[in-house]
């Protein structure tokens, strides 16, 4: 792919069209959230949960009914979930991508934009798929009356099973070899580059694959801290953000993950105890 020279100035309109976009998504992503996410549940209860999550309705086990509505909310609840979590981490990439693309096909600006849109489809497609997994699981989950009416562990076991597998997939070869490809935006662009807008959507797929390998068992960390705890999302999406934008601290999945094992033994020890 030949490259074009082109003024900075350009180069700088495009990260902050990429920019605006990437915030605007991600913005509108957490506000759907904080409305409840067409789960019937408003700030103040939502506020209880993040504060008080053992206070806050952990007995109730009587939920709603799973009418092909309710699937439909949420499924959507799980991936405009997934867009608040996921696409700041995933910003460098797409940054990237769109000067790369810009520097190909020179002032064509319906190209870099039609480009970028096809790649940020593609990465959200594979989340999508995730969504459909996860709510799966939660209607699983709640079969067995596991998990409480907001959307948390009330099983001391699951909690210390989940918190022991994250941990051990942390200290994987696995997990190490997909963050890399999240770490390296650089490096994943010139071993997957292709053409035009279907690769473009074929490159977002392959990096949502990578993502997703990555970061796909700490999210059933919501289970833990309660699907719908606003905190916890913010805490886990800061911990995926770091992972991915702070190279430097190799150790950082490591150093996770032994502490999720410490946190699974200590949560056995103290249901054990009570």
């Amino acid at each position: 792919m030949n490259s074009v020279p082109l003024p900075e100035s350009i180069l700088a309109s495009d990260r902050r069209i990429v920019v605006t976009g990437l915030v605007t998504m991600t913005l509108l992503a957490w506000l759907y959230l904080l409305s409840g996410a067409g789960m019937n549940m408003d700030m103040s209860r939502m506020i209880s949960l993040a504060l008080l999550p053992r206070q806050s309705g952990m007995a109730v086990t009587s939920f709603v009914s799973w009418s092909i509505d309710y699937i439909v909310i949420v499924v959507l609840m799980w991936w405009i979930m997934m867009i608040a979590m996921m696409l700041p981490g995933a910003a460098p990439t797409v940054l990237l991508y769109a000067r790369v693309i810009r520097q190909s096909s020179g002032s064509q600006s319906f190209k870099v934009n039609a480009s970028v849109m096809c790649f940020i489809t593609g990465y959200l497609l594979v989340w999508l798929v995730f969504s459909l997994l996860a709510t799966g699981l939660q209607w699983w989950l709640e079969q067995q009356q596991w998990i409480s009416m907001h959307l948390a562990s009330r099983n001391a076991f699951l909690s210390a099973v989940i918190l022991f597998l994250v941990g051990l997939y942390q200290l994987t070869p696995l997990k190490d070899a997909c963050l890399r490809q999240c770490q390296a935006p650089a490096v994943f662009i010139v071993n997957h580059m292709k053409p035009g807008l279907f690769g473009a959507l074929q490159m977002g797929l392959a990096h949502g694959v990578f993502c997703l390998g990555c970061c796909v068992l700490l999210m059933t960390l919501l289970f833990v801290g309660g699907v719908m705890n606003m905190l916890w999302i913010a805490v886990l999406m800061l911990f995926i953000t770091a992972e991915k934008w702070l190279v430097n601290l190799r150790y950082l999945p490591g150093i996770t993950g032994i502490l999720l094992i410490l946190w699974a033994f200590m949560v056995l020890i103290l249901s054990a105890a009570a």
